[in-house]
């Protein structure tokens, strides 16, 4: 069996198979070489909202529509601040985080494992509580002993 040299030839679609594609509009998968290809970049214009996809703005009866599109302009401006400003938080962090890594991989050479912090579980709490209460109980059991009356005195003061 291993002499034997198969080979395959891959023949050319029939012509009714694509008609019927090109009917339905079928696009054929992409294939491994395609995937490495360098993709295009964007314009500008792709990325902003179009027009039937802005949100629409309905103007209130003392708001006129200068001041609408200023609002609108503010809050975009604050939006690209406060994104600039998370990306800008993200880095530091990832900087500081690399840089306590690198320094514990250098100086040993060896991983490093963090013990893992005690964690108590919601039946440990309840065993606590119970405990708890137990206490509070006996203790009120005691006080309420001590008012009774106790017979072992009584053989005490006979003696």
């Amino acid at each position: 069996m291993a002499g034997r040299k198969i080979q395959y030839v891959q023949q050319e679609t029939p012509s009714f198979i694509k008609n019927f594609k090109a009917q339905v509009g079928y696009k054929e998968p992409d294939n491994v070489e395609s995937k490495f290809e360098k993709l295009e970049k964007s314009s500008n214009e792709e990325e902003e909202d179009r027009d039937g996809e802005k949100p629409v703005v309905i103007l209130g009866s003392n708001v006129s529509e200068q001041e609408a599109n200023e609002f609108l302009a503010k809050e975009r401006e604050e939006e690209e601040e406060e994104e600039d400003e998370e990306s800008e938080e993200q880095d530091h962090e990832a900087k500081r985080s690399s840089k306590v890594e690198n320094k514990d991989n250098k100086q040993e050479g060896k991983f490093v494992f963090k013990k893992p912090t005690k964690r108590k579980s919601e039946e440990s709490r309840k065993d606590d509580r119970k405990k708890q209460k137990e206490k509070q109980k006996s203790s009120s059991k005691a006080v309420k002993n001590a008012s009774l009356l106790s017979f072992g005195d009584d053989e005490e003061e006979e003696d």
